[in-house]
């Protein structure tokens, strides 16, 4: 029998890692509400109308004794309803507050990290060793004080010894995170309630998160709620918990390149099951008849060497009319990036879009009521000097292929119009500033001198018209692709540490440091569970994997912590639905998203703009591949602005953190620097081949 759950969602970035997981237990996708979607009274309908087997409370930002925070779960733990609950984090601290007990700070805030738990063999923790292989991924700054419990709840499980950033299965470019001996008093927070449950009613809570990528036994405990819900269902004794339902084979992935890429090998019939680009602002379905996309184009292999490099090319093609409307997206570096587009006002397709979003209302509205972000509320609070959004529709361009030389002049001959702060707030928040000032340098000038500088795989050089804005971005994070047969990969990037070109011993021992960074560590496994969830949104069940965790890539400038998400995109999952699932990217704003970027809108007290955003292109065909807009100047307007910042969390140092953020402008700035030098010279020759960041 599959079993119903309904998981409320208290505006948690774990949510839809929950609902993976619950839908390969259960057989079947849960329901998933907002925790103030429903009314009291539409929800104990839903109970006594028997639509669900059992529930399960998400974590979420806040605390339980806020009812803003909390929404309707506070009603339904407080009800005498019998169907079994899960509460997870915030959902375990609700259940004990609505029987009782107090909520209190814990002795540390552990954010990120790994804790090993005993528990006293509870059937919710049905074939799960007790002690050190029992590791768990924690979130919080609150817990159920133990001493307060009353009688109706039972003590569970509890946290052993220190509490650690999560390792690696395997060693990244032969380097291992060293193992510290003896655990220091800071990471020590005592014995720390873990789980509970009602001695009479089927409610269970956890402290902490199954649905880590760091809880490997996750999925057995929720496979033992479900048994315990059979169990109440009396569909069986619950002598024994049911097996459940093994875990699915994960789809096989194409191996790819990091790259801006609309290779799809094996898409056959995958390309005709996605949804592609609609036609936005109630644009009418074309006829059947009308024609469908044509590509037209040329291969010219060797044609790249014989103009000199791709930046002779570009400036010498789009250079003209000071390269207004011109684009380049450039993979400046080989083993990462393969394929560059450039193009410029083209065929009779071409257009130029600008958007921005309308500004909030004075008067109250139904989103801001909560007193909080929603999302899909297209409202800012601070107007961006910049367009929220600006796109070509490029019907002509050049491809170039960095691994043979040659370059391929395309164009579009016909498209069918269907083608189309406070204790227990955030875990992480990304905290930016920008340096800026008046005049801008000329961003022609600019742009060749900073991917000489610091050529990197998700570069690009846009300009918008005679109004602007110029962007020269060097970003080497990818934000999201996908392929044509439909999966998706986003990279996130936490953790950089300085290079020492100049001295081997020094440089090994930077990337030993990086790797071995508790801080880092913890940074890199929230924004992957951050984007596991993301992609949980759109990405059929049992797909969303990790092929590559907190992995050191090495750059001329800076080492870098990089891991890898993917996801098989669900086929009636439209591109708008993938990045209005994952859009803005994790990286860039913290966790849990939603309340972070409202912490982050009252502490930076500006637009960011452009600047951690993304760049990168939109095809016919449902491939995208699309970047972080970080290592970034824009030129607007006669200013230039250089966004750079990093992730706060509970370990942050504000020395540490300045330098870090100093550290990741130093190439623009550079940049900027030589192109204010009167005597400055260009490099005779491009190292198309290097690897910078």
């Amino acid at each position: 029998m599959s079993l119903r759950t309904l998981l409320v969602d208290n505006y948690d970035s774990y949510t839809f890692n929950l609902f993976q997981l619950l839908a390969t237990v259960n057989g079947v996708p849960p329901t998933v509400i907002k925790n103030n979607e429903w009314s009291w009274r539409q929800l104990q309908a839903t109970i006594r109308d028997q639509t669900f087997d059992n529930i399960v409370i998400s974590p979420g930002p806040g605390t339980p004794s806020n009812p803003n925070d909390i929404g309707v779960c506070k009603s339904l733990l407080a009800s005498d309803l019998g169907v079994p609950i899960l509460g997870v984090c915030m959902g375990c601290q609700a259940l004990g507050l609505a029987h009782g007990a107090t909520i209190s700070r814990a002795p540390q805030a552990v954010h990120g990290k790994v804790s090993a738990v005993v528990h006293n063999g509870h059937a919710l923790f049905h074939g799960i060793t007790s002690g050190s292989e029992f590791e768990v991924v924690r979130y919080h700054s609150l817990q159920v004080d133990a001493d307060s419990l009353p009688g109706c709840l039972e003590p569970l499980a509890w946290t052993s010894g220190a509490h650690h950033a999560l390792q690696s299965a395997a060693p990244t470019m032969g380097i291992e995170p060293a193992h510290s001996a003896n655990a220091s008093a800071a990471d020590q927070d005592g014995p720390v309630l873990m789980a509970l449950a009602h001695r009479s009613l089927p409610r269970y809570g956890v402290q902490f998160h199954p649905e880590s990528i760091g809880t490997p036994l996750g999925y057995q405990l929720l496979q033992n709620f479900a048994s315990l819900t059979q169990a109440h269902l009396g569909l069986y004794d619950g002598s024994t918990p049911l097996p459940g339902i093994p875990l699915p084979r994960q789809p096989k992935h194409p191996s790819s390149q990091q790259q801006y890429s609309t290779d799809g090998a094996q898409a056959s019939t995958a390309e005709k099951a996605y949804p592609g680009p609609e036609p936005s602002c109630g644009g009418a379905k074309p006829a059947a008849s009308s024609k469908p996309l044509d590509v037209l184009w040329i291969h010219l292999p060797g044609a790249l060497a014989s103009v000199g490099s791709s930046n002779d090319l570009f400036w010498s093609l789009y250079g003209q009319h000071e390269a207004h409307d011109t684009f380049w997206l450039d993979s400046a570096s080989r083993d990462r990036g393969r394929f560059s587009y450039m193009g410029g006002r083209g065929g009779p397709m071409w257009r130029r879009f600008t958007y921005r979003l309308p500004p909030v209302p004075c008067t109250p509205t139904p989103q801001a009521s909560r007193g909080g972000l929603q999302p899909g509320t297209l409202e800012e609070a601070h107007a961006a000097p910049t367009p929220d959004a600006m796109l070509f529709l490029a019907d002509r361009l050049i491809a170039l292929d960095h691994h043979t030389g040659s370059e391929g002049p395309a164009h579009v001959q016909h498209v069918s119009p269907d083608i189309k702060e406070p204790t227990g707030e955030s875990y992480e928040v990304c905290l930016t500033t920008a340096l800026a000032r008046c005049p801008a340098p000329d961003a022609r000038i600019l742009y060749p001198v900073l991917r000489a500088l610091n050529p990197a795989p998700y570069a690009a050089w846009l300009s918008f018209g005679a109004q602007g804005p110029q962007i020269c971005c060097s970003s080497p994070e990818r934000f999201l692709k996908a392929g044509q047969d439909g999966w998706l990969e986003a990279r996130p990037i936490k953790g950089t540490a300085k290079r020492h070109a100049d001295d081997p011993e020094a440089d090994q021992a930077a990337a030993q440091a990086l790797v071995s960074s508790e801080k880092d560590r913890a940074e890199n496994l929230m924004i992957v569970d951050l984007m596991r969830n993301d992609l949980g949104r759109v990405c059929q069940v049992g797909s969303v994997h990790v092929p590559g965790l907190m992995e050191l890539e090495s750059y001329a400038t800076v080492h870098q912590l990089v891991s890898t998400v993917r996801g098989l995109r669900r086929p009636d999952a439209s591109i708008a639905d993938c990045l209005r699932a994952t859009f803005p990217g994790g990286s860039m704003t913290g966790a849990p998203k939603i309340r972070t970027m409202e912490i982050i809108d009252k502490l930076e007290g500006s637009a960011r703009g452009v600047y951690s955003g993304s760049v990168g292109f939109i095809g016919f065909n449902n491939a995208f591949d699309l970047n972080i807009v970080i290592r970034t100047a824009v030129c607007n307007q006669g200013q230039i602005s250089i966004g750079a910042g990093g992730a706060i969390v509970v370990q942050s140092g504000v020395e540490d953190e300045y330098t870090e953020m100093r550290l990741k402008a130093r190439a623009l700035l550079a940049a900027v620097g030589a192109c204010d030098d009167p005597c400055h010279r260009m490099p005779a020759v491009v190292n198309e081949d290097a690897v910078y960041c």
